[in-house]
């Protein structure tokens, strides 16, 4: 789902954020001028709860930390502005803090590759007792809001949704406290998603329909007013917040069905929902959203008594997880083409 490219000056020069590969990050920029920049320090980040976030490489200002919270003096600065000559001391400190922030970023992107979630969550803390030693003057922009965030999706992954959702709010505050004209409206919209479908995996399905249909008015009426790269965060983040409202109706729909309705009309919203989001997930060769979104489609289709589509739709499913070598994927497909042909009459759309 999606990235964020930053440009932050440095004493002396000018660095700038390179892109993340398409379909990772909603503040991914669409012109694709990032590949044509020399990899520098940078953050990135993925707000999706199907993903980990991000939090990499990173790009360190000598400017306050807008989203950090934390106070402090006016540093030294790098040049001798009377001689035109580099203050060697203070250069040699920054380097040394860049470096720290830069092992720290690679230590998260090897344990969000490797699903290391509870890594994740100590390289968190490490990050934050390095944040209150150095100071935000000495840290990346927004980095502790994206350390919580960080924090949030991997409590997400390990199903903990309480300490989810209260480091999520968390990064939510810092940035409203941040005044409107500057506050990073697509961040916050970012945040609101992943709270979103915490409540959503909690059971609170209105709440979460509720902050998923606030930020689908944001992108599709504000944000035609944001800065540039916000409009582009918008537009990508799209697909992922109306697979968000998809899953609310099917969540809907399998609470009335539960409770002796037929559910169809909750399951038919569903899966016009589900059907526009998969199709842009596949645009994206989104792996991890196509597979959640066709599981969620099969349970519409059957919801709806359409069994011919369900099966369908598990043979692609079975089909995709296959293509991407995911056995676990494969296995739990061909089960549920399984519990559907002995569930329901060979060809027909009826239970018999």
């Amino acid at each position: 789902m999606f990235f964020c490219t930053f440009f932050f000056f440095l004493p002396g020069r000018l660095l700038f954020g390179k892109d993340g590969p398409s379909g990772e990050s909603n503040n991914e920029t669409a012109t694709g001028q990032g590949k044509q920049r020399e990899k520098t320090m940078y953050f990135r980040r993925v707000i999706h709860p199907r993903r980990h976030l991000l939090f990499s490489v990173a790009v360190f200002s000598r400017m306050r930390c807008v989203s950090s919270g934390l106070a402090s003096a006016k540093p030294p600065s790098p040049v001798n502005v009377d001689s035109f000559t580099l203050n060697e001391e203070v250069v040699k400190k920054d380097m040394e803090a860049l470096q720290r922030w830069n092992e720290l970023s690679e230590m998260i992107e090897k344990s969000r590759a490797e699903k290391q979630n509870e890594s994740i969550l100590a390289a968190v803390e490490k990050g934050l007792a390095m944040l209150a030693e150095m100071g935000a003057v000495n840290a990346p922009i927004q980095c502790e809001t994206l350390l919580l965030l960080e924090a949030s999706q991997a409590h997400y992954n390990l199903r903990q949704f309480e300490a989810a959702l209260k480091s999520a709010q968390k990064a939510k505050n810092m940035l409203l406290e941040t005044p409107s004209a500057v506050r990073d409206a697509a961040l916050l919209a970012e945040v609101n998603q992943l709270m979103a479908y915490v409540l959503l995996e909690s059971g609170k399905t209105e709440e979460a329909n509720n902050v998923f249909t606030e930020i689908l008015r944001w992108i599709d009426v504000d944000s035609k007013a944001a800065m540039p790269m916000q409009a582009v965060a918008a537009v990508n983040m799209r697909r992922s917040v109306v697979t968000g409202i998809g899953f609310c109706y099917q969540k809907r729909a399998e609470k009335e069905t539960a409770t002796g309705g037929d559910g169809k009309e909750l399951y038919g919203k569903a899966l016009d929902l589900l059907i526009e989001a998969l199709n842009a997930h596949i645009d994206e060769n989104d792996y991890e959203l196509v597979k959640k979104t066709l599981s969620g489609v099969l349970k519409c289709f059957e919801g709806v008594n359409d069994i011919s589509q369900a099966i369908s739709t598990g043979e692609k499913y079975v089909l995709w997880c296959r293509r991407h070598s995911d056995e676990a994927g494969v296995a739990q497909g061909t089960a549920w083409l399984k519990e559907l042909q002995e569930k329901h009459r060979k060809g027909g759309d009826t239970v018999p």
